[in-house]
């Protein structure tokens, strides 16, 4: 990827005043090639965007050269509208805030991870009709009873219609 990459960076850009390159999660690279990567840093015409979770893993030589963008986690709070969406659009019916948070919280701010817990939570919830076994390892007692009540209820408006 390197040699590539070198290549590439030497190559006057067509259409553009700068070649631009996306490295994701450099901080994989070893520190050899962390170097490798440095030295084609230095190419005149080429910009490169890295992203990282790991900053301090990163060469000291290629931070010196970088513009760092902090881009914190959006609180958990924030993320229930789209962890909802999801719930819905996989058929299952919404808990309340005191459930969901729990299960957000444990995704550390990934967004990758709170879209799969809350597909994975609907998915469960549509086969078997509720969510206690998904929350109950970090759920606390009085929320789940609430999941219990509105499954109850749920079911008890099911039972009527037929």
């Amino acid at each position: 990827m390197l040699k590539n990459l070198a290549t590439a960076s030497s190559l006057v850009p067509l259409g553009s005043e700068f070649n631009h390159f996306i490295i994701d999660e450099v901080d994989i690279l070893s520190g050899a090639h962390q170097r490798k990567l440095r030295n084609i840093m230095d190419t005149p015409v080429s910009i490169f965007y890295f992203t990282t979770n790991e900053l301090r893993q990163i060469d000291g030589g290629i931070r010196s050269r970088c513009h760092v963008i902090n881009c914190c986690a959006a609180e958990s709070e924030q993320w229930l509208p789209l962890f909802s969406r999801v719930l819905q659009d996989g058929g299952a019916s919404v808990p309340d805030a005191s459930v969901m948070l729990p299960l957000i919280d444990k995704c550390g701010g990934s967004v990758r991870d709170i879209v799969t817990e809350a597909h994975i939570i609907a998915a469960h919830r549509v086969a078997k009709g509720h969510i206690v076994q998904a929350v109950a390892a970090v759920t606390p007692p009085a929320a789940i009873d609430v999941v219990l009540e509105e499954d109850a209820a749920l079911e008890a408006e099911e039972q009527a219609v037929v």
